[in-house]
């Protein structure tokens, strides 16, 4: 099920709501190739609606290494998004203060 999910991710886009229940799905596969493809709708898709879904689904996959392309979304049109790269980026730093400090 994943496979397809990704392979939507890459098809040629056509509208909006297959692209945003995607990125509501792909993030109940806490594995790489799905961060890559929520990355990839957050800082290529062109549509607004679907760039919020997508940083919804990433959000709750968070990692450290995503803390270029939290910086990146900063840039976004939509103050949601932006609101939302600002928690992921927070929840990074909380993480590695505590790594640091245990």
């Amino acid at each position: 099920m994943l496979d397809c999910l990704i392979n939507e991710v890459y098809r040629e886009k056509k509208s909006r709501r297959p692209r945003q229940v995607v990125a509501q799905q792909l993030q109940k596969y806490n594995e790489e190739k799905s961060v890559d493809a929520l990355t990839a709708l957050l800082l290529q898709d062109e549509d607004v609606y679907v760039r919020i879904f997508a940083a919804d689904s990433l959000l709750i996959l968070n990692r450290p290494r995503l803390s270029g392309v939290w910086k990146q979304a900063l840039d976004d049109e939509s103050t949601y998004v932006i609101e939302i790269a600002n928690q992921a980026l927070s929840q990074i730093k909380d993480s590695n203060e505590l790594l640091e400090a245990g």
